[in-house]
């Protein structure tokens, strides 16, 4: 069995999301790319490893890793906002980082939720 086909859709958006956020800002402007795009790679390593670090600890710990989970969320939202602003990245390239963004954050949003009715 793949590791794709045991992943939940938020694994599985998230994953899509950082692809690709990694291959567009590959193609920044050199001196953009040492520092927006560092930023955005970084953020978004930061979420998947919050969302890896969620899934596989003790159950009381899960809200909490999941609410920064959802800051980041927010960090990288901004972040993709900024480069569109500054022009790094294209109408349609933000739109569909939105999208994925929006996603994921639907699908977190519903795990916070089952997390803090319990």
């Amino acid at each position: 069995m793949s590791q794709q086909s045991q992943d939940t859709p938020l694994f599985t958006k998230t994953f899509d999301l950082l692809v690709y956020l990694f291959t567009v800002t590959a193609s920044f402007p050199r001196n953009q790319r040492a520092i927006l795009g560092r930023r955005v790679q970084e953020i978004s390593l930061g979420l998947f490893d919050l969302l890896l670090q969620a899934r596989k600890c003790k159950p009381d710990e899960r809200l909490e890793l999941l609410q920064q989970a959802d800051l980041e969320l927010d960090r990288l939202r901004y972040t993709v906002r900024l480069c569109h602003e500054t022009n790094l990245l294209s109408r349609k390239q933000s739109v569909y980082a939105g999208g994925l963004l929006g996603e994921s954050g639907k699908l977190l949003g519903g795990w916070i939720k089952r997390y803090n009715q319990t």
